[in-house]
């Protein structure tokens, strides 16, 4: 949507721009590539994050950290101009050797990322996990420690629609909202895209999702 300028769900039009993506968890021809393709994405301004070169040399080439990279993520945001989004997924894989249950050395790590957007006004998602207490409210459950939900401008979650008894519904919800008045959840489903030219390695159409 950012990369096309398209339509957010609701009707309001995105500003037009790169993205840069970090994520290790997928790969990019047979994860990334292909949903980004179903998408209808301009994948000529999406820059996925791999490794970060060191000494100009990509045989000395290293994860992207934020405790050590902040200078070299901040030229590429120089270079790129037009950035208007950055996901990290997750944001765990990306913190060093930061002890993610420690709410001081989090917040170290996650409030230079929070002083960037706002210098940059630039969107910036970091993706955290839900911790297995199952017990605690959902603001508690987001990653290793608090510092994870309480840096963040708004916090969301997302669930299986428990009133779906296919349980193909999800649930995109607000856990908390600094900047704006509390808005109402949205509804969509995954769902397989239908593709004119078979271009991907796994032989399956690649997921999109579909919003109420």
């Amino acid at each position: 949507t950012v990369s096309t300028g398209g339509e957010w769900p609701g009707g309001e039009q995105a500003d037009v721009g790169s993205v840069i993506l970090f994520s290790i968890e997928d790969g990019l021809s047979d994860g990334i590539a292909p949903r980004l393709a179903a998408a209808g994405a301009d994948q000529e301004r999406i820059y996925a994050v791999q490794r970060v070169i060191e000494d100009g040399s990509t045989h000395a080439s290293r994860m992207f950290s934020l405790v050590e990279h902040m200078d070299v993520l901040r030229e590429a945001l120089k270079e790129l101009h037009d950035v208007q989004l950055l996901v990290m997924d997750p944001i765990s894989a990306y913190l060093g050797d930061v002890n993610s249950h420690n709410e001081a050395e989090v917040r170290q790590v996650l409030e230079p990322l929070a002083l960037l957007a706002e210098e940059t006004d630039i969107a910036i998602v970091i993706i955290c996990h839900l911790n297995k207490a199952s017990n605690q409210q959902a603001l508690y459950r987001i990653g290793a420690s608090i510092a994870f939900a309480a840096v963040c401008r708004m916090v969301l979650g997302v669930m299986v629609d428990p009133s779906d008894e296919e349980k193909k519904r999800r649930l995109l919800l607000p856990i908390k909202q600094n900047i704006v008045k509390e808005g109402e959840g949205l509804g969509f489903r995954i769902e397989e895209a239908v593709l004119k030219q078979a271009i991907f390695k796994t032989g399956e159409e690649p997921p999109v999702i579909v919003w109420d």
